[in-house]
């Protein structure tokens, strides 16, 4: 019996927390039964490369933004000449436009969804809700969301299935090397935040809280960047941009904030577990699950009182700090790639034997 083809669809394939999952995920694909394939709407990213190194085929649309309504149409041709077995899409625009150019195709395959974060916004929703019925099924990476898209979208629970993002390998760092890159003393609490600088991260709240006598390492970039800059005005924050890898920042980290509004199952979190490093995040989506039961601390979204209450109080506790540390690694354990991926395997499986009971 040949693999079965399964072709991910994603919005772009920049070093994001979504694209890295979506690589490991089609990486660690039983080659003996799956034959995986990769298309971005956008013009490949840095995650073209590792994939392809990985034997993937990555493939591209090379939409120029959301106006380009041709890309819909290489979409169609692109999913018409792979006719994939099963076709997975990852992120809102790939979402919507993989199920509708999958059913303009005439594709008869399963499709399957990746909802990953509990997007507030009204035209996001709306897309989700309005293409849901040309879906066979949809991954929610954490508890919360699998109530988001139940509850906050209205979406059937049979077609819901709860499948944790996972902790992926670490690059080696050497301790201290971000540190002195940025000249920050090694008797310095040095609080490290990474994410992209837009409001669903809470940055700005943040930046409010932050108490003296601290460093904060804001590392990313986004649209926010120079509002945040102001707010940084007289306190040492240092903006370094996107990096490659959020890893070194962490590994110098005193403690690492999670300060969003809303989230899915962010990778930076993660990271920080599997590094045993103290977290402060906000009591949303599946940060909330990552965290709660101790390991970690958390707080309500937005509020910076109660924000600043938590810093101070885990900056001049280092017992604490070191408790949750060991209480994060332990954690992290649970979140492994070879059980993301099978869990996947699974879904596909069943999905596919459905299809040729339907069709007997």
């Amino acid at each position: 019996m040949p693999p079965i083809r399964v072709l991910y669809l994603v919005t772009e394939l920049d070093p994001g927390g979504a694209e890295r999952q979506l690589a490991a995920l089609a990486s660690g694909l039983d080659r003996k039964a799956f034959d995986p394939a990769v298309a971005s709407l956008a013009a490949p990213g840095a995650m073209a490369k590792p994939l392809r190194e990985a034997g993937i085929p990555v493939f591209s649309v090379a939409a120029k933004g959301v106006s380009d309504l041709k890309a819909l149409g290489r979409l169609k041709t692109l999913l018409a000449d792979l006719e994939p077995d099963l076709l997975h899409t990852f992120l809102f625009h790939a979402n919507v436009a993989g199920r509708l150019c999958a059913r303009l195709a005439g594709l008869s395959c399963p499709v399957v969804a990746s909802v990953r974060v509990e997007d507030p916004r009204r035209l996001h929703r709306w897309g989700e809700k309005a293409t849901a019925r040309w879906a066979d099924a949809f991954v929610a990476n954490s508890k919360a969301m699998t109530g988001f898209l139940e509850e906050g979208l209205g979406l059937p629970a049979p077609k819901i299935h709860c499948i944790p993002n996972a902790a992926l390998p670490l690059p080696e760092v050497t301790e201290g090397a971000f540190r002195k890159s940025l000249g920050i003393p090694e008797d310095t609490p040095l609080v490290v935040a990474a994410g992209r600088l837009d409001r669903q991260k809470g940055f700005d709240v943040l930046l409010k809280a932050l108490p003296p006598d601290c460093t904060l390492a804001l590392v990313g970039e986004g649209p926010e960047t120079a509002s945040l800059k102001k707010l940084a005005a007289g306190k040492d924050v240092r903006f370094t941009g996107r990096l490659p890898s959020a890893v070194p920042a962490l590994a110098d980290a005193d403690l690492v904030v999670l300060p969003s509004r809303w989230e899915g199952m962010p990778n930076v979190a993660l990271e920080a577990l599997q590094m045993g490093k103290p977290i402060l995040g906000t009591t949303v989506g599946g940060l909330r699950e990552l965290l709660e039961g101790g390991a970690g601390v958390l707080v309500p979204p937005g509020d910076v009182e109660a924000l600043r209450t938590a810093l101070c109080d885990l900056l001049t506790d280092p017992a604490r700090r070191a408790a949750l540390g060991r209480a994060a690694r332990i954690r992290a354990a649970r979140y492994t790639v070879p059980g993301m991926v099978q869990a996947h395997q699974a879904l596909y499986r069943r999905l596919l034997a459905a299809r040729r009971e339907a069709a007997a």
